[in-house]
């Protein structure tokens, strides 16, 4: 049986804004989840965690690690 691939898509602080672009300019695409964690130890306080499906399905997280500077 082959095993599923998701890909991960890591953003500074523009996961949800990355996802409603892309859904927007492809076809038959939508956003099926958004998470939003608060306060987590990162610059912008809060991370978003998106799925979308594209012609596969994408995640994408908001929320810079702190070493990432």
């Amino acid at each position: 049986m082959m095993q599923k691939i998701t890909a991960h898509l890591w953003f500074d602080k523009e996961a949800k804004e990355a996802a409603k672009f892309n859904t927007s300019i492809f076809a038959n695409s939508k956003i099926t989840n958004i998470t939003t964690i608060h306060e987590v130890p990162s610059p912008t306080g809060d991370s978003d965690i998106i799925s979308f499906e594209l012609s596969t399905v994408f995640r994408g997280k908001s929320g810079q690690p702190p070493w990432a500077k």
